[in-house]
């Protein structure tokens, strides 16, 4: 495939012969989100939680790391339809069972 790429630039092909093993490609590490970090805590409130953000932000936050609460607080003030997003991501609400 290297081989191949190079070809498309105008290069010559297979030039150089890879010594021992093969050759793969790693997709970049993706970096977290303050998602990910809203959500661990939450898991660990289990029944302690509610969907209000007013009411769960200085709990969550308070276990947040500095670079994902700047985050976070730019995502807060940039829409003001953050609170609804909570409400349905603290899968907080009240679950009936029927019969």
């Amino acid at each position: 495939m290297a081989s191949w790429a190079s070809a498309l630039q105008g290069n010559e092909i297979f030039g150089q012969v890879r010594a021992g093993g093969g050759l793969r490609f790693d997709p970049a590490p993706r970096p977290l989100g303050p998602l990910r970090e809203m959500s661990e805590t939450l898991l660990h409130l289990e029944q302690g939680r509610c969907p209000e953000w007013s009411t769960m932000r200085a709990m969550v936050t308070s276990r947040m790391a500095e670079d994902m609460l700047a985050l976070l607080y730019l995502v807060e003030v940039a829409t003001p339809c953050f609170d609804a997003f909570f409400s349905h991501f603290a899968r907080a609400a009240t679950i009936r069972v029927t019969a």
